[in-house]
Formats: structure tokens, sequence, C-alpha cells
């Protein structure tokens, strides 16, 4: 990583923000019920409706990457990202419209956060870079790691 300066800076900033990530997504439950007094209904209406905008999302976003650059487009979603959090601190009690355009807006930048993100990584490997470099790469997924691929071919055995 010595030779690849600005990779091990993404690596580190992808990291912080992935793992602020994470913590709205672990943490939105407990907040919905115990701050908001939302029911187990609003909160799964919620989490669905998450999983479809997210879909959507993902795209926009990729055309946003294609259109402005992919550092730009992380960059303005990690604004949008505050922006949110800090909404989601304001929303009152027991408002479940509010809640529910709450996550209809992280639906839209959850999904294109984490591939924008990605795709970046993967644009900062010189192309002469070992393959151990990007094939074996983890990233932390609050706790566990997903693996690009795995390390010796499952097919060959």
């Amino acid at each position: 990583m010595r030779h690849f300066p600005n990779t091990l800076k993404f690596l580190i900033a992808f990291v912080l923000f992935n793992n602020g990530i994470q913590a709205v997504i672990y943490f939105a439950g407990s907040f919905a019920s115990q701050d908001l007094n939302l029911s187990l209904a609003i909160l799964s209406a919620t989490i669905l409706l998450i999983q479809f905008v997210a879909f959507a999302g993902a795209l926009l976003m990729g055309w946003i990457g294609r259109r402005f650059g992919t550092k730009n487009t992380v960059l303005a979603s990690l604004v949008v990202w505050c922006a949110l959090v800090t909404c989601g601190y304001y929303l009152p009690p027991d408002d479940p419209a509010l809640f529910l355009l709450l996550g209809a807006g992280i639906g839209m930048v959850l999904g294109g956060t984490q591939s924008l993100a990605r795709a970046l990584y993967s644009l900062l490997i010189p192309a002469g870079a070992r393959p151990s470099t990007s094939a074996c790469s983890s990233w932390p997924t609050g706790g566990r790691c997903s693996w690009a691929r795995p390390r010796s071919p499952w097919w060959s055995t």
C-alpha cells in the first residue's frame, strides 16, 4: 500500500464513512421505536420501502456517476447522507409519514453510495498492480468481511 497512497487514503475514508452508514442502519430501528414511538408495522414498511427505492437509487446514482464522475458522486452522496441523518434527528414523534419519507431518501443514497465507492476503489488500483490487490481485498461490512472472490477456485477441487 506504500506505493498507492491515494488507494490507502480512500480505504481509510471508506472504513469511516461505511461504518457511519452501518451505524445509521443498525440504530434506525431502536431510534424509530423508542424515540419516535413508531410501531413495528411502520418499521417493516420502511425497511421494504428502502429496499425497493435503493434499487432505483443505485441506478440513478450510477447514471449521475457517469455524468459527473464517480468521486464527485460519492462525495455528494455522503453530503446527502449527512443531511438525511440531521433531518432524522429532528423528526417529530408519532409521525410515520415523515419517517417513511426519510426512509425513501435513505434508500435513494444507500445502494448507490456503496456500489460507487467500490467502483471508485477499482479505479484507484493501477493497471499493473498484482492481481491479489483487487481480487482478495476485503471490505468491512459491520464486523463481517465480504470477499470479491475466493482465494482458491472452488470449482477446481
